[in-house]
């Protein structure tokens, strides 16, 4: 024992990373197929299955604590706990080498006279733990090794990516968990929303290119009516209710282009067997009876998600009824999208649905809200155009440098086709003029506003045409996420003065999130409370989820683009700006048994037991900032090789 190896863990996947680590409760009772899940300290357990549950008591260094006690006595007592964490890495491949190490040595200890044996066991299990995080940071970009924060948040992006048997799909083993403990496991762990606004952080940031691309390409192999799917479920009862998550796909697959140098181009021309072979649900069925097959390019699918958005979209959902949503309203599951030739934006939805990550939709029947959404968002959503506007950047620029076959989209048949180009260009024509509430009235008249309804002057609407025409005037956090991708549609003058209403109103100095409504909104709620069963319409069954309480994940978004519009007289100011905002950031993950970031907080940061403790876009989304920060500052003297750099 006083001459123990390091361990080879060189090699090791995410995966299997993840599972030495990590495997919150539903993880390692999927896995296993319920025959193991946490250990369990006299009514105490950490939070993970793997050596990080123990390694996060180790590490507290509060010998006061129960469980930290409970585990001390546990391990005097037994050799439970060795055995158990022999047991978790017998019988995987990948992890031989691991397990044998982690066999011998533990094995030792069994001998020992029981007080000897503590000690002894965190030894072993910190070596292991050590040698593993190590080696995750050499293999890093440098600005993860500035910090404790920065290798923190590095660390924690092992916590989403695994292998779980009821959530892989094909070949593709690997997925990413939206949240845990709640959405890791079966239909609830993957959501195409989630995912791909995760993806970047995650994955592409650390250069994990081929994890990346199977992400990429498991989603896409399930796109149906030119949309990416809201969840998709191993291609079950795929879901095709969301109107943003296309948006967020060609995102991250444009970030993988860019990101994978050597090889990234060639995803376009990457063949996948689809999973639907018709929009239509008889012809599929009937397709598939027959033993028909659909091979597309993945170039393909990207210019059927433009084209159908392009043409319009407009169906019902496949099943539509309670076996797929017991609370929707039968108007709800139809799902429309149409371009506006005029302005060159995609509205969508109706009332009686949503589609964008505001997706709350109300459920009870005493408050007399079941059926409608919390947060009406119908019509053309700000984050949304914002999205768009950079794909059709990203692939006017693909197809000039002959990685991409396709031009343009064509609006009809027998008509001219519009070039990525020119759609680009209708957008930044037309988007501030209906988007901007500017500062001064006497200006409003230039700009598509009904005065009456402006709540806040200086920022942008939070959405164009919503059926509830006091909705575009709410300020919310999602013109940052525009901002943040699509800097090229707002006038710089105009973006640095709604950031700042943004961080007067929506941020407060130590909380994890943004405020989804401006707390001056007469439909703020700052509380999230999913079991309420009352009659108050505005919080029963946590109808307020996106009526106020602080999601951690847009705030990524605003340090975007505070780094793309702040005016900071040095990258130093900058960068203290940043750092000065993740404060509270860095004080939770530190502390926190998750070693994450949550979902949600309520108002003024207080803590949301509904919620996700440990979410995935919430650490991407600041990994994404951070990232940007320090791109910035090596690209400030140097001159950057394309458009999209």
């Amino acid at each position: 024992l006083a001459n123990v190896p390091e361990p080879n863990v060189a090699n090791l996947s995410m995966s299997a990373i993840n599972h030495v680590l990590f495997r919150c409760t539903n993880e390692e009772n999927d896995i296993t197929f319920g025959k193991r899940g946490l250990y369990d300290f006299g009514g105490l357990a950490p939070k993970y299955a793997g050596i990080a549950g123990i390694m996060r008591e180790v590490i507290s260094l509060d010998s006061k604590k129960d469980l930290f006690q409970n585990i001390v006595a546990n391990i005097k007592a037994g050799n439970w706990l060795i055995d158990y964490h022999i047991s978790r890495l017998a019988n995987i491949s990948e992890l031989n080498e691991v397990a044998l190490w982690l066999k011998t040595h533990l094995g030792c200890i069994k001998d020992l006279p029981a007080e000897l044996k503590p000690k002894w066991v965190f030894t072993i299990i910190s070596k292991l733990f050590n040698a593993i995080w190590q080696n995750i940071l050499d293999n890093a970009p440098d600005f993860f090794k500035m910090s404790q924060f920065n290798s923190l948040l590095l660390l924690s992006t092992y916590q989403f990516i695994g292998d779980i048997p009821s959530s892989t799909y094909r070949h593709f083993k690997e997925t990413i968990a939206a949240g845990l403990p709640h959405f890791s496991v079966g239909y609830m762990r993957c959501w195409g929303r989630d995912t791909m606004i995760a993806l970047r952080g995650l994955l592409l940031v650390e250069r994990k290119f081929k994890e990346a691309k199977d992400i990429l390409l498991l989603f896409a192999s399930v796109m149906r009516h030119g949309l990416i799917p809201n969840l998709h479920d191993q291609g079950n009862n795929t879901r095709f209710n969301s109107r943003d998550a296309s948006w967020f796909f060609m995102e991250a697959l444009q970030e993988y282009v860019i990101r994978e140098t050597e090889h990234g181009a060639n995803i376009f021309k990457e063949e996948i067997e689809m999973q639907f072979l018709d929009n239509r649900m008889e012809e599929h069925l009937r397709k598939k009876a027959a033993g028909e097959k659909k091979i597309m390019t993945i170039a393909d699918v990207v210019q059927e998600i433009m084209q159908a958005h392009a043409r319009g979209i407009d169906f019902t959902e496949w099943n539509a009824g309670p076996k797929i949503d017991e609370h929707m309203t039968t108007p709800g599951f139809r799902v429309q999208i149409r371009f506006d030739p005029k302005t060159g934006f995609i509205f969508g939805g109706n009332k009686f649905n949503y589609g964008t990550w505001m997706d709350k939709l109300g459920s009870s029947d005493k408050a007399k809200n079941k059926g409608v959404p919390a947060s009406p968002r119908d019509g053309c959503a700000v984050e949304i155009l914002g999205l768009l506007r950079s794909a059709l950047r990203f692939l006017d620029f693909a197809f000039n440098k002959g990685i991409y076959p396709y031009e343009g989209v064509n609006i009809e048949e027998g008509k001219k086709a519009m070039t990525f180009k020119q759609w680009a260009k209708l957008i930044d024509d037309n988007f501030e003029r209906h988007f901007l509430i500017p500062k001064e009235p006497q200006d409003w008249k230039d700009y598509a506003i009904e005065s009456k309804l402006v709540n806040k002057k200086g920022i942008y609407k939070d959405i164009f045409g919503c059926s509830n025409p006091s909705s575009d005037y709410q300020l919310r956090p999602n013109f940052t996420i525009a901002m943040a991708v699509a800097p090229e549609m707002f006038k710089p003058e105009n973006a640095k003065y709604a950031l700042s209403i943004v961080e007067s109103s929506l941020f407060e100095k130590g909380i994890l999130g943004l405020k989804t409504l401006d707390p001056a909104d007469k439909n703020y709620r700052g509380e999230y409370i999913n079991d309420e069963d009352s009659a108050n319409y505005n919080m029963a069954q946590g109808f307020s989820y996106h009526s106020g309480p602080e999601w951690v994940w847009p705030l990524g978004y605003f340090l975007r683009a505070l780094i793309k519009f702040g005016d900071y007289k040095s990258l130093g100011a900058l960068e203290e700006k940043v750092m000065t905002i993740l404060e509270g950031h860095q004080q939770h993950i530190m502390t926190s048994p998750w070693m994450s970031l949550p979902e949600i907080t309520d108002a003024h940061a207080k803590p949301n037991s509904f919620g996700c403790p440990a979410q995935a876009w919430s650490i991407s989304t600041i990994i994404d900032a951070l990232a940007d920060l320090s791109e910035k500052k090596c690209l400030s003297s140097t001159q950057p090789t394309s458009p999209l750099t």
